[in-house]
């Protein structure tokens, strides 16, 4: 396939000019800087687009057309308009930074066949309709002119924002298996107690009955487990070492001498008698 040659061709070098505009905080690469366009760029039709004048084709009637773009296929870089993006397209992609505005103006009337997707101006469109009886719908041709671009530091933006997720992501990686690290090797000592699993020679040589590998049981962890179910189990692990505040000696003697005063009174009806004597006093 024969490569598309680009329309238009911009140079993205900042002039010394537009270096001391950046120095000076007249303009930023995060918010664009704007690179020079010549009378005869901003004249140059880069695309064309047709707009349906019956509304039972469409409802939308513009009276001024602009589009933002990133990238086209029509308008390439100064010195690499052959550069090939995919396949036989070239042009300008998001990798280079630019901001692009299009500005349209309706050029004129055609006719579009349905059959053949043929674009005919409308005197010819006349002609044949008069000739065949056919009516063509009739469209109104916009062309699109690069009216403004600007260059961004996008890509590096990108770049950043792409090595500070890689950089967090490691660090919760890390974290977690830390976490896992310190929960398995209390889980083998769980099992090590309870002799489940053989930790040492020693118990080994003691251990009577089926030896469990403490390998085998990691294995079965992991492959009998998903990562949200054993984060979970780290989770409860950790939730199960806070342990609450044990109670005083004085704490704990003043709760047994309230429970042995209630239990008195309890046996002698005082309980019951107290409560009466309030529904009295509420009478």
């Amino acid at each position: 396939m024969l490569q598309k040659k680009a329309a238009l061709s911009i140079d993205n070098n900042l002039t010394p000019q537009l270096e001391a505009d950046i120095k000076s905080g007249k303009y930023t690469l995060e918010d664009g800087v704007p690179l020079p366009l010549s009378a005869k760029d901003k004249s140059k039709i880069i695309y064309r687009k047709y707009e349906a004048e019956s509304d039972e084709i469409t409802d939308t009637k513009h009276k001024e057309w602009e589009e933002i773009m990133i990238a086209h296929p029509k308008v390439a870089i100064l010195g690499m308009e052959d550069r090939l993006l995919d396949d036989d397209v070239s042009g300008v992609s998001t990798d280079d930074g630019l901001i692009m505005k299009f500005k349209g103006e309706p050029t004129q009337t055609v006719c579009i066949d349905a059959r053949s997707m043929r674009v005919i101006p409308e005197a010819q469109a006349d002609i044949e309709e008069e000739a065949t009886g056919i009516t063509f719908n009739r469209y109104t041709e916009w062309g699109f002119h690069l009216e403004e671009v600007k260059l961004t530091n996008g890509p590096e933006a990108r770049q950043r924002l792409s090595e500070t997720y890689e950089k967090q992501k490691n660090q919760e990686q890390a974290e977690m298996f830390s976490s896992m690290e310190k929960f398995f090797g209390k889980l083998m000592n769980k099992l090590g107690d309870s002799g489940a699993i053989v930790n040492s020679p020693e118990q080994l040589a003691e251990t009577t009955g089926v030896i469990a590998d403490p390998a085998s049981v990691l294995k079965g962890l992991l492959g009998n487990n998903s990562p949200e179910q054993l984060k979970a189990m780290i989770e409860m692990e950790q939730a199960e070492g806070d342990v609450p505040e044990a109670f005083t000696k004085e704490e704990l003697q003043a709760d047994k001498l309230q429970e042995e005063s209630l239990n008195t009174l309890a046996d002698s009806g005082g309980v019951e008698e107290a409560s009466t004597k309030k529904r009295g006093k509420k009478k």
